[in-house]
């Protein structure tokens, strides 16, 4: 067993960051416990193994993303300041813990990930606009494609209408008639009389999977419900075998630098977004710079990518892995590829209340807090810049406003109605598809909504019930075994967890609800605190008070949740919707396991659709 020891003493740390010296990365790494005060390291990258005290596994734990060792060291030293007295004893450590092969140079992880690089082509791909009720903005939209050329491999555009009245159907066909011949690609209108062309024509080769197609693609089987998934399942199946966007009614087709300094690639969070904040829609007109390129095209250059592609186009050594996390590096190659695109939004960030901010950096809410008009007004005005500084990689996305995604391999489907798809789609995919990144771009799309939104602006303090995103938690997990599974097996094992879960006894449904609830609030709660600890040390104005009565009142609604939870919370939800019963539900979870089992077949069986 190899006997490191680190000695304990307390001192000041000295600085001892070295910026051209090798980088190194702990990643891959498996920790184990074993006897005493022992842990087992098991490296995944060549198999070896390693006995050490578990001091040594915690000072370790600092060291994922690529550093010097004299940067390595003195994180650690801040970390864990009983060893500042002795810092060449645990320089000594972590140099036999890289000459044991525990640490991975950056040379190897570049060798890794930009060697053997397939170069990105640019195939066909088709343009889908999401429409529902909203005639207006879909004009705007299409006279703006009418002004600007049409990206080359753009081959049709197709307006997907899920608006809810005829006399919006009507009108948004006399819209596209209007417009169509003035868009040199075909236009094409996924009115209800398509989409039952479509659902006709699968269900003609797919009999089998008739409940699946009613359940993924049936408006009237989602009668009274927003079907905002439905939508995205109609234009998924469209794009079969294509790259493609996905553009909101909505927006503007104007691609704006962020606000702030921008930067190159980075590997990040889904949680990295950052934000800033106008007084009014004017104010935020007067900042917008465009980046003089058309979005569509922009985001299309990106669509399919590999990460190596994206990698030696944006790098140049081993040297600028510098600050990578190696640990979530560790699990991609060279042509893992981008399967989901995204980018920032410019004006009405696009969510359902002001809760959005919650989950901004410290910095962001130090500007919000900052300004001199109320809390309040800002958030109701909905003139922000919400994105990421710089073209930024994660494991997991949701949507924006404008999306692209590949779908010549395997993705998900939405679940069809309600809020949460765009959650519960992200992680799916990462699951059936972990392998692939997310791309969020470092610009935002212009986004100006034509109805009032004011009441989207009200902080209410924050609380966990069952709902779609409780699933999507419960689902965010990979099980070891499935790693090197196909797509379609790994889509397989998603449907399996959903039937097992809508066919649990009712005992055991609260039990395992319960626990994903309490980690909600428990993970909302620790960031209450951070935010209560950030505040101390700003200056004191309304906003700050009205934000700190905001995270006081979430804390304590939080804490008296924990420590007096809902002991039956499926059945107190179920208990306040006379429609929803339990039978309901658990045939609900059925079917769309269901579903998600017959959607390779379904996609396959999409591929050869004409519309005409």
């Amino acid at each position: 067993m190899s006997d490191f020891n680190f000695s304990y003493s307390i001192g000041s740390p000295p600085t001892l960051a070295t910026e051209s010296a090798p980088l190194w990365s702990f990643n891959s790494i498996t920790v184990m416990p074993c006897i005493d005060n022992t842990v087992t390291l098991h490296n995944s990258r060549n198999n070896q193994s390693i006995l050490v005290q578990s001091e040594v596994a915690h000072a370790l734990s600092f060291c994922a993303p690529f550093r010097s060792m004299d940067a390595h060291l003195e994180r650690i030293l801040a970390a864990m300041p009983p060893l500042r007295d002795n810092p060449e004893d645990a320089r000594n450590i972590l140099t036999s813990i890289r000459d044991a092969g525990f640490l991975e140079p950056a040379e190897t992880a570049w060798q890794r990930l930009c060697v053997e690089v397939t170069p990105h082509k640019s195939t066909p791909a088709r343009v889908f606009i999401l429409t529902c009720d909203r005639p207006e903005a879909l004009k705007r939209l299409l006279e703006s494609l009418c002004a600007r050329p049409i990206d080359p491999a753009i081959e049709s555009l197709w307006v997907i209408d899920d608006s809810k009245q005829a006399e919006s159907l009507g009108r948004n066909a006399e819209v596209i008639r209007a417009i169509k011949d003035r868009i040199p690609v075909p236009v094409r209108h996924v009115d209800a009389a398509m989409q039952q062309v479509l659902n006709h024509y699968l269900l003609a080769s797919t009999p089998q999977h008739q409940t699946s197609l009613s359940f993924l693609l049936d408006a009237d089987r989602w009668s009274g419900k927003p079907t905002y998934g439905r939508a995205r399942n109609v234009s998924l199946l469209l794009s079969v075998g294509f790259r493609a966007l996905v553009l909101d009614d909505d927006i503007l087709l104007q691609a704006i630098f962020p606000p702030r300094a921008t930067r190159g690639l980075k590997l990040d969070s889904a949680t990295g977004r950052e934000a800033a904040f106008y007084e009014s829609l004017e104010t935020l007109k007067q900042h917008a710079l465009d980046t003089n390129h058309d979005p569509l095209s922009q985001l299309l250059g990106n669509v399919g990518q590999s990460l190596g592609n994206l990698m030696l186009n944006s790098l140049a050594t081993p040297a600028d892995l510098a600050g990578w996390d190696g640990e979530l590096l560790s699990r991609y190659g060279a042509q893992s590829p981008v399967l989901l695109n995204q980018c920032g939004s410019w004006g009405d960030p696009g969510t359902g209340d002001a809760s959005w901010i919650f989950y901004l950096p410290e910095q962001s809410i130090k500007s919000l807090i900052g300004l001199e008009q109320p809390l309040e007004h800002l958030l109701a005005v909905r003139a922000n810049w919400m994105g990421y500084r710089g073209p930024t990689l994660s494991a997991y996305g949701s949507l924006s406003q404008l999306t692209g995604f590949d779908h010549r391999t395997l993705l998900p489907p939405y679940f069809p109605a309600g809020r949460g798809e765009d959650a519960l789609f992200g992680i799916m995919l990462q699951r059936v598809q972990p392998n692939s990144l997310v791309l969020s771009e470092g610009w935002a799309i212009r986004h100006e909504p034509l109805d009032n939104r004011a009441n989207r602006g009200k902080l209410k303090p924050l609380s966990v019930a069952p709902s779609m995103t409780t699933l999507a938690d419960w689902l965010g997990r990979e099980p070891e075994e499935e790693r090197g599974l196909t797509p379609t097996r790994r889509l397989l094992s998603v449907s399996d967890d959903i039937k097992k879960l809508a066919q649990l006894e009712i005992n055991a449904l609260e039990r395992l609800v319960g626990e994903k609830i309490a980690s909600k609030r428990t993970s909302l709660l620790a960031r209450c605190t951070e935010h209560l600890k950030q505040l101390s040390g700003m200056d004191s104005s309304a906003n700050a008070t009205a934000w700190s009565e905001f995270l006081s009142q979430s804390q304590a609604g939080l804490i008296e949740a924990l420590q007096s939870p809902e002991p039956a919370p499926v059945r107190s939800l179920l208990e306040g919707d006379s429609i929803t019963t339990e039978a309901s539900v658990r045939e609900m979870g059925n079917q769309f396991a269901d579903a998600l089992s017959a959607w390779p077949e379904i996609c396959e069986i999409s591929k050869a659709f004409r519309p005409d």
